[in-house]
């Protein structure tokens, strides 16, 4: 299985006092946003670089997406104030990282622009 941590910490500073208060983290939504951005990643091919091509084409099917498999292997795991975007098909890891003979495609990353939208969602939760 493969999974993505994302150290909250970054995002999440100045919280703790809130927190204090009794508040819940929205960590589910949090989740649903990272999981919409790793789906994106195959939707885009690659982002924010699209992916390498085919070295030779050997269908027509988007990269990484023959039969779905992988895609609906995706999902999330809330373990305390951790949220992680997990993929258990076995050869998750090695699409992700590459190997010696095959290009990395990484999918399991998140961008900017989603730490980006965590912070808007803490604030508006949070206001």
């Amino acid at each position: 299985m493969i999974h993505v941590d994302i150290d909250t910490n970054s995002v999440l500073n100045g919280i703790d006092s809130i927190m204090d208060d009794g508040r819940n983290l929205p960590l589910s939504e949090i989740a649903e946003l990272l999981l919409a951005s790793v789906q994106r990643n195959f939707d885009e091919e690659g982002r924010p670089d699209r992916w390498d091509p085919r070295v030779e084409p050997t269908g027509s099917w988007p990269l990484l997406n023959k039969t779905g498999n992988l895609i609906s292997s995706l999902g999330t795991d809330i373990n305390g104030d951790t949220v992680s975007v997990t993929n258990s098909a076995p050869y998750a890891g090695y699409l992700n990282e590459g190997t010696g003979k095959m290009v990395e495609r990484p999918f399991m990353m998140i961008q900017e622009e989603d730490l980006d939208a965590i912070e808007e969602l803490l604030a508006r939760h949070f206001s």
